[in-house]
């Protein structure tokens, strides 16, 4: 008779402990204010030593890069995805009336091209309020030529609220374009969608405040001449996305998480 000899190590060997499963309330209480906080100081001192930004296609947003790759642990995979974006910066702005030294505040909008460098000055001309604005119709018996039109932000049929004004103005003739403001706030924002030289003309946005005061005074009989210099920079740049993902885990139960450096991507394998 033949006897068989089985250690009974085996199942010793391979006895694991079963991680405990991912839970809405674990996930919460692993979220801890310090851990939060400190990589947004981190960011933040790369922010002040980069002249108080961190946007793509300035040092500041490598070094963010950096930054996020060196706060990875070694218990996860991480990796750099390099590829080239449209980059926009407005360098230099500024309005005024052409008799005047107090400048109005404007912000560029992006994808605006440049004036020349010693600017524009023009008499200011006032586009068509509502609809008409949206389309190069809407200006007949107007005479924008070689202006530079003053005109309210709409949403055009186009779904834009600046681009179409500043196409339709440009299709009109003229040789700059000033959107002002349809609500009180203070513009920090806004942009032309995509570059095209052919379809704009330099282009800012203004409060509604000075917008109206502008045209009340166009109205009024008033010629209104105006100086206006943007130097804006539009160009393809290096850019990265950072894409961490868990070492361990099951590949047909995937956690994406997407906070924006932008895009630091985390890739958890639950």
């Amino acid at each position: 008779m033949r006897f068989s000899f089985f250690p009974l190590l085996l199942p010793c060997a391979f006895a694991v402990t079963p991680k405990p499963p991912i839970t809405p309330s674990r996930v919460v209480s692993d979220i801890t204010t310090p851990a939060l906080l400190e990589p947004l100081q981190g960011l933040s001192t790369i922010a002040a030593t980069n002249g108080g930004n961190r946007a793509f296609g300035l040092p500041g947003y490598r070094s963010s890069v950096d930054y996020i790759l060196s706060l990875i642990p070694r218990t996860i995979s991480a990796a750099e995805q390099e590829f080239t974006a449209l980059f926009a910066m407005v360098d230099d702005i500024q309005l005024r009336e052409a008799n005047s030294s107090t400048d109005v505040y404007i912000f560029g909008l992006t994808y605006s091209p440049s004036t020349p460098t010693s600017g524009i000055t023009a008499e200011l001309a006032l586009g068509p309020a509502g609809l008409p604005g949206c389309s190069a119709e809407g200006y007949n018996g107007l005479d924008v030529k070689d202006k530079i039109v003053l005109t309210q932000r709409f949403r055009c049929p186009d779904q834009t609220t600046l681009a179409g004004r500043v196409r339709a103005a440009v299709a009109a003739g003229a040789a700059a374009v000033i959107v002002y403001h349809d609500l009180p706030t203070k513009p920090t924002a806004g942009t032309l969608i995509a570059p095209d030289p052919v379809g704009y003309r330099p282009a800012g946005f203004i409060s509604l405040a000075d917008g109206e005061a502008w045209k009340a005074r166009i109205e009024a009989g008033e010629k209104i001449m105006v100086y206006f210099r943007q130097i804006q920079t539009i160009e393809e740049r290096k850019t990265w996305n950072v894409i961490a993902e868990t070492k361990g885990g099951d590949e047909g139960s995937v956690i994406v998480v997407c906070p924006l450096l932008f895009h630091p991507i985390l890739r958890n394998n639950s």
